[in-house]
């Protein structure tokens, strides 16, 4: 327990009062589980050459130099999973449902929420979280 000391602007008076501390510390990490994941096939007729795909998305492509082409890009996304829909993982978990979303993304949508998720990394990296 903590004790606060308030002041009352108004009378100049001084209570203390005590406080619970938060029993989960940030510092500590709770493992959670996201229960629904995005795989999703990017319909892409872009030919670009090896080196010349854009930065936020290069990751997401695989070149194979035998045939001189690349893989079309699987994405696994958990953009639209909201906070609220994570399961905490603890001794009491008994059961995890998966859900996996198959479709098709067209090249536009792959490459705006890429780069929202390349923003993201790169602001952590640089520590403004």
């Amino acid at each position: 327990m903590r004790e606060k000391v308030l002041k009352n602007l108004l009378s100049a008076e001084e209570t203390e009062k005590k406080e619970e501390e938060d029993l989960r510390p940030e510092e500590y990490f709770w493992p959670y589980f996201k229960p629904i994941i995005d795989i999703n096939h990017v319909f892409d007729q872009t030919a670009y050459p090896i080196g010349g795909v854009p930065a936020q998305i290069a990751d997401f492509y695989r070149f194979d130099r035998r045939v001189n082409a690349y893989y079309p890009p699987l994405y696994l996304s958990d953009f639209w999973t909201l906070t609220d829909k994570f399961v905490e993982i603890n001794e009491t978990t008994t059961d995890l449902n998966l859900t996996l979303n198959f479709q098709v993304y067209n090249q536009y949508y792959f490459m705006l929420t890429a780069s929202v998720g390349f923003n993201d990394q790169l602001y952590k990296r640089m520590g403004m979280e």
